[in-house]
């Protein structure tokens, strides 16, 4: 047990253990099994053989060696093992051979296992690994004897087919790369480029000559990548980690750009995609793409036909089924670019997570206060049959700040906020997330002189600062927004499962193109290539997409209201018949991420009032509706929300807690009582994997905005029993 209390126990017997990020609980550390009535391996063997006569069974089972398995436990689950046999025997009671068994997994629960035990003894065996929890992984042993049940429960292992390849290896060669060449990023890139465009090379001549439908297009993706964690409270380090990782994906289709295995149309579902090691080696390379390229195939040709019968009875018009299945590249590229240099080592990154949670330390203010941080760096090495070769660098910062403060009585207020910047080791970056930092540190300070929210309230709200850009980003940057969006001809595959979106259910904007998306005085305008707006970091510029597109600047999506067009990429639509380059490369910690995203979203009013008039105007909106006070709104909260809310009679301010806002749509976008003249930025992340930015007014009103009131946690002190 810990040391936290337990009804009849008054001391911890010191088994709380945790990895380095989770907090304790009780956990086992090394298990000794012992019997007081000890057989020989010989005597047990005689007794299985006897219990399998006496239960009139042929045989019985020798489980010699396992390497590991499952155990859930808990109050409200079904309490259950599964155990993962490498050597199992079948003991025959007729003095037979024993047999060995493939495939079978030892089930059952905890308590029927232990109550079926009859007899222990043999060679004592140490088993140690790694047991998972809700306190993380912790090394623990395991020492026991030889142990026979009277009952067991088998499972039948799924059974995985192979297939024979459809490509041969490759051959293997010598160094692809001159000895005297001592730039290891040289050295890389061209280890890389050269694997791909041989492997692609000879894929394209061998099976594109082989059978029909021949391939129409195959794209080679490799992502390098460091991953970074840190965690630190009160200026102090808690947790840190780096971690390498390279990844291979690529998209292989078979047939033409009129009809294709392509059944990309959300651009989110890679055709293979896994880790493979990161070690510069030409041949190993090679043989990575060989393998995956082979299944991608397989994978291709298995849809292609389903797809093709599909076509007849797909729930699409006539129109949407005549649509060709890919726009073909106009201009290869062939572009590298370099990362513009983040944190020097993972020691520069520990030391600033430590900087900032020093912020939040403010004495007995704030309580149980951190700071995690999360960074990708990482460059994308692509190379396309259609001819492009690019090296597109990608990197992002993502800074988890929480904290809690106590209000009167027990009542807990707690929050936190994610800040997103580009992976940037400049004055820049950094001055600006110690800004935000000492921004939400004074927030959650405010709270404690806040009043609860005593009312629900349906009225006009004034929405600033990242407030504002997080509407906008959630309401737009969907397929029923500014994102393209074309249904699916059914297909499938037994090789891997489909990652499409379920198409009945995305309701797109499609049909609003020419006609009116939002309110009349707003215009949207996406920008790939700014990297700063006002001293803030944008972490949504990129230079080439992930379908060799270079992405045109300053494209016109919405103008005073109007939808005009939507970011798309190469599939075409009833409404778009090119390509703007918005199929983004994305970051995930273990695996390869493309999809469709905008890259930086600016907002832009036609008319506009200061800020000062835009307070006026909503305490005259909130006369007229003949309430007495009115809300602003800085930050959108997951957890309860903190708002201001001015008197009506006065203008007066007051902080309150306790509160939650009900969702707000892109309806409700329609119509802006009032736009500020000021304009802000802030950075997100689309589907938590796309870096986004949006250039925004720094602040709008919104009418007829539902507040309800939120029951705050109440926490009492937790009292420990001694050490």
């Amino acid at each position: 047990m810990t040391r936290t209390a337990i009804t009849g126990f008054d001391r911890s017997n010191g088994h709380a253990r945790a990895d380095l990020v989770n907090d304790p609980t009780s956990r086992q550390s090394n298990l000794i099994i012992e019997t007081n009535n000890w057989k020989s391996e010989e005597e047990l063997r005689k007794m299985l053989i006897a219990q399998v006569l006496s239960q009139g069974k042929e045989f019985g089972f020798y489980f010699k060696t396992v390497t590991g398995g499952l155990t859930q436990t808990g109050r409200n689950t079904a309490n259950s093992f599964n155990v993962n046999p490498v050597e199992v025997y079948k003991v025959y009671a007729d003095g037979r051979e024993d047999e060995i068994v493939r495939g079978a997994n030892l089930i059952g629960t905890p308590l029927s296992m232990f109550s079926n035990i009859i007899n222990a003894g043999g060679d004592f065996e140490i088993f140690s690994g790694q047991c998972g929890a809700s306190s993380g992984y912790v090394p623990v042993t395991a020492i026991s004897p030889v142990i026979l049940v009277s009952k067991i429960e088998l499972q039948r292992k799924q059974s995985q087919s192979t297939t024979v390849p459809v490509l041969d290896v490759p051959v293997i060669t010598g160094s692809k790369v001159s000895s005297t060449v001592d730039d290891k990023a040289i050295v890389t890139d061209s280890v890389l480029f050269g694997a791909m465009k041989d492997e692609m090379k000879r894929t394209m001549s061998e099976l594109s000559s082989r059978q029909s439908p021949g391939i129409s297009l195959l794209r080679y993706y490799l992502l390098d990548r460091k991953s970074y964690k840190t965690k630190a409270s009160g200026g102090k380090l808690f947790f840190s980690n780096q971690s390498p990782g390279r990844n291979l994906a690529l998209h292989l289709y078979v047939g033409d750009t009129l009809f294709s295995s392509n059944h990309n149309f959300d651009y989110s579902t890679l055709t293979s995609s896994t880790q493979i090691a990161l070690e510069d080696n030409y041949n190993s390379i090679r043989r990575d793409l060989w393998l995956s390229t082979d299944l991608a195939y397989k994978i291709a040709m298995d849809l292609y036909r389903s797809k093709k019968d599909g076509l007849t009875t797909a729930n699409l018009s006539m129109e949407e089924k005549e649509l060709n299945d890919m726009i073909p590249v106009k201009q290869p590229v062939f572009s590298s670019f370099e990362s513009k240099g983040g944190f020097a080592t993972l020691d520069d990154i520990s030391a600033f997570t430590i900087e900032l949670s020093s912020i939040l330390d403010q004495g007995n203010m704030i309580f149980d206060s951190s700071i995690d941080l999360d960074a990708i760096d990482q460059v994308t090495y692509m190379v396309t049959s259609e001819g492009s070769q690019v090296k597109e660098p990608l990197g992002y910062i993502s800074v988890l700040v929480q904290g809690k403060v106590r209000l009167d009585g027990d009542k807990v207020f707690q929050n936190s906020e994610t800040i997103v910047v580009p992976f940037r080791d400049d004055a820049t970056v950094k001055a600006y997330l110690t800004k935000r930092v000492k921004q939400f540190t004074e927030s959650l300070i405010s709270v404690k002189r806040s009043r609860q929210m005593d009312e629900d309230y349906i009225g006009p709200v004034l929405f600033e600062e990242s407030a504002v850009s997080n509407l906008f980003a959630v309401s737009l940057v969907n397929y029923g927004g500014i994102l393209s969006f074309r249904k699916p001809v059914p297909a499938k595959t037994s090789l891997m499962p489909i990652g499409m979106v379920n198409s009945s259910n995305v309701k797109t904007s499609a049909d609003r193109v020419g006609k009116k998306l939002i309110d009349n005085n707003l215009s949207v305008v996406n920008w790939s290539s700014l990297k700063n707006f006002k001293g803030i970091p944008l972490v949504g510029s990129y230079n080439i997409d992930a379908e060799g597109i270079s992405p045109a600047d300053g494209i016109e999506l919405v103008r005073e209201g109007i939808l005009k067009r939507h970011l798309s990429g190469s599939v075409p639509t009833l409404k778009s018949s090119e390509s703007t380059g918005s199929v983004r490369f994305g970051f995930l910690s273990t695996s390869a991420s493309v999809g469709l995203s905008p890259g930086i979203l600016e907002f832009k009013a036609k008319h506009t009032m200061t800020d000062a008039r835009l307070r006026k105007e909503l305490l005259k909106l909130a006369k007229n509706e003949g309430l007495d006070y009115a809300y602003v709104v800085k930050r959108i909260s997951k957890e309860s929300q903190v708002l201001i809310r001015l008197n009506v009679a006065d203008g007066s301010e007051e902080v309150i807690s306790g509160a939650e806002i009900q969702e707000i749509g892109l309806s409700n976008l329609r119509r802006i009582a009032g736009i500020s003249k000021e304009t802000s930025a802030n950075n997100h992340t689309y589907r938590f994997s796309f870096p986004i930015s949006v250039i925004h007014p720094n602040g709008i009103i919104l009418e007829d905005i539902q507040i309800n009131r939120k029951q705050l946690v109440s926490l009492k002190e937790t009292y420990l029993v001694k050490d």
